[in-house]
C-alpha cells in the first residue's frame, strides 16, 4: 500500500499524480476541521446573510490575537503541541498544522511559479517543473485580470476568471504602466495578482463584500479540501482521519509508520509499500529527526517577512463603502543589486477593515473624536507585505532532544538592514511609485512568520545526510519521500505554494514505485 501522510498542498498534488498512474493511495491525516457550530452558521449564512454571524467571524481576528483565524477559529492550528512536541525561540513564531487541508485554510491565495533564475541553486530547472505547473493549474482555481502590469507569471492555461481591481489598484496600474520605462531602470517591475480563487463558479459569485481576511463567507478562496473531496470519488483513494504520524522506519526496504491515533494516543505500526510525506515542512522535519538514518540538528531557511503601511497621492473617498475583495491586488518586484543581489517581492493591499480596526486600537476611547480627522488617512492608506529570499534571511536551528524538537533563531543581521535600506529606496522613489512608505510603522515579523519556510532537507545530487535526491528521498531510505517544502534547497520571495505542489506532482509522478 501506497501512503501519503497530509492533506495540504503537497499532500493533494501527491494523491493526483499517483492516482493518474493508476495506483492505489491511502492518506493518512489528523483533519481536524472547523467547529460543527461554526459550520453550520457558515452554512446559514451563505443560504441568508446574516450580519450578527459575520461579526462573529470577525470578533477573534480583531482582539490582537498574533495568529490569522478562519471564521475566528484557530482550529488550522490546533492539536499539533499534544502530539508533536516543539520548543520555540521566543524569536521564533511557527504554525504547524493539523487541519484538514493544512495551512491552505488560511493563506493569502497568491499564487505565481518560480522563475529560472530563482531555481539557478536547485538540482532540477523550470523546464522539469513547467509541466507540472500545468497539471496544478488544470485543478485549481486561478483568477486574473485583464489588464497586465510591465511583468506578469506564465499563464500556463487558458482556463481561468477573472477579478476586479479596487479604485486604488486600478490608479496604481495605470500610473505604473504610465512610468513604467523609468520603473524598469530602477528595478522595478509590476504586475496583478493571479490569485487561486472561485471568482465565479456553479453555486456562487463573488460579491466583493471585503471580508477575505476572516475567511470568505462563500467559501469561493481555494483550500486543499476542495480537491481531497474530489479525490475521496475516486475508489483507489482512501481518506484515514485521526491518525497522527509520529515517525518512520525502512526496515529491509519495507517502510513501518509508527502512528497513534489522535483521540485515544493508541499507538499502532503500519506497512507500507512506499511512503510521501506532506506534513508540512515543520513537522515534516519533526518526523524526521524522530525517526532513524537522520542527525540531531538540522536547519530550516526561511524567507524573512515584514510589512509597512504607505500612504496614496491620491485620496479615494468613501473607499470603505467600494464593493472590492482584500486580498492582494498588485505586487512589486524590486532588483537591485544595490540592495541586495535576490529578487524582493512586495505584496500590495488596498483598503480593508483590518486598517480601521488598528485605528480604533491605538486611539481606544478617543476613536469617535478622531474619526473625522481619520478619515483621509483612511482613504490613502495600503498595505504592503514584503518577501526576501532565503539567502537574505535568518534561518532556524532544529535539535532533537528526545522526543522535542527544540527551534531557534539562527538571525541574519543584514536582513533588518536590507528592509530599512529598501525603505529608503521607495521612500526616493515614492513619486514614481504613486504612494510614500511609512517607515516608523515598519513591522518585521517574527522568523517563520511568513510560512515561506523549507529546506530542511534539501534536494541535491551529493548523497549525504539531512538531504534528499530529487525524488526527496532522504539519505538511507529507498521508499520514503519527502514532498513538501522541507526538500527545497531555497526559499526565494516568491510565493510559495504553487511550487510545493508542482514538485509534489512531479516527484509523484516520475519517482519509481513499488508495490
Amino acid at each position: 500500500m501506497i501512503y501519503i501522510a497530509g492533506s495540504g498542498p503537497a499532500g493533494v498534488a501527491t494523491a493526483k499524480a499517483l492516482l493518474e498512474r493508476g495506483h492505489c493511495v491511502t492518506m493518512l491525516d489528523v483533519g481536524i476541521e472547523l467547529e460543527p457550530d461554526m459550520q453550520e452558521q457558515l452554512q446559514q449564512l451563505q443560504n441568508h446573510w446574516n450580519t450578527n454571524v459575520i461579526e462573529k467571524f470577525k470578533h477573534q481576528i480583531q482582539d490582537g490575537n498574533s495568529l490569522k483565524l478562519s471564521y475566528g477559529s484557530d482550529y488550522p492550528y490546533s492539536g499539533v503541541s499534544q502530539h508533536h512536541k516543539f520548543k520555540f525561540d521566543q524569536h521564533v513564531f511557527c504554525t504547524p498544522s493539523f487541519a484538514k487541508g493544512g495551512l491552505s485554510n488560511v493563506w493569502g491565495s497568491f499564487i505565481a511559479p518560480y522563475s529560472a533564475n530563482e531555481l539557478a541553486d536547485w538540482p532540477i530547472t523550470l523546464t522539469q517543473l513547467e509541466p507540472y505547473y500545468q497539471k496544478i493549474l488544470s485543478f485549481i482555481p486561478h483568477a486574473m485580470t485583464h489588464e497586465q502590469g510591465s511583468h506578469h507569471y506564465p499563464i500556463y492555461t487558458q482556463d481561468s476568471t477573472h477579478y476586479h481591481l479596487s479604485s486604488p489598484a486600478q490608479h496604481l496600474l495605470k500610473h505604473y504602466q504610465k512610468h513604467s520605462t523609468a520603473l524598469a531602470h530602477q528595478g522595478i517591475t509590476f504586475g496583478t495578482a493571479r490569485l487561486a480563487v472561485h471568482f465565479k463558479d456553479q453555486k456562487n459569485n463573488c460579491t466583493y463584500c471585503g471580508l477575505c481576511q476572516y475567511g470568505c463567507p462563500y467559501q469561493l478562496i481555494y483550500s486543499t479540501r476542495e480537491t481531497l473531496k474530489e479525490l475521496q470519488k475516486n475508489s483507489k483513494f482512501t481518506y484515514l482521519k485521526h491518525h497522527v504520524l509520529k515517525k518512520i522506519e525502512e526496515i529491509n526496504n519495507i517502510p513501518h509508520l509508527h502512528i497513534e491515533d489522535f483521540n485515544s494516543k493508541k499507538p499502532q505500526t503500519l506497512k507500507a509499500s512506499q511512503v510521501f510525506l506532506a506534513c508540512g515542512a515543520l513537522n515534516t522535519s519533526h518526523i524526521m529527526l524522530s525517526s532513524s538514518h537522520n542527525p540531531s540538528s538540522i536547519k530550516i531557511l526561511e524567507s524573512q517577512h515584514f510589512m509597512f503601511p504607505a500612504f496614496l497621492y491620491k485620496r479615494f473617498k468613501n473607499i470603505a463603502q467600494e464593493k472590492l475583495h482584500t486580498l492582494c491586488q498588485m505586487y512589486l518586484k524590486i532588483n537591485k543589486p544595490e540592495l541586495t543581489s535576490k529578487t524582493i517581492y512586495l505584496q500590495i493591499y488596498t483598503y480593508m477593515e483590518h486598517y480601521e480596526a488598528e485605528f480604533k486600537r491605538l486611539f481606544k476611547g478617543f476613536y469617535p473624536y478622531a474619526k473625522i480627522l481619520l478619515k483621509p488617512i483612511l482613504e490613502r492608506m495600503i498595505v504592503l507585505q514584503g518577501y526576501l529570499s532565503s539567502e537574505d534571511s535568518g534561518a532556524l536551528a532544529l535539535t532533537q532532544k528526545e522526543d522535542t524538537t527544540e527551534v531557534q533563531l539562527m538571525p541574519q543581521p543584514k536582513s533588518q538592514k536590507d528592509i530599512k535600506a529598501l525603505l529608503r529606496f521607495l521612500f526616493r522613489k515614492s513619486f514614481l511609485l504613486g504612494f510614500i512608505p511609512i517607515g516608523l510603522m515598519l513591522k518585521i515579523s517574527k522568523l517563520g512568520r511568513s510560512n515561506h519556510y523549507g529546506g530542511s532537507f534539501p534536494m541535491s545530487t551529493k548523497t549525504q545526510q539531512a538531504h534528499t535526491d530529487i525524488w526527496g528521498r532522504p539519505y538511507g531510505y529507498t521508499r520514503v519521500h519527502l514532498v513538501d517544502a522541507s526538500i527545497f534547497p531555497s526559499i526565494p520571495a516568491s510565493s510559495i505554494t504553487l511550487t510545493i505542489m508542482a514538485n509534489a506532482y512531479r516527484i509523484a509522478s516520475e519517482c519509481e514505485l513499488y508495490e
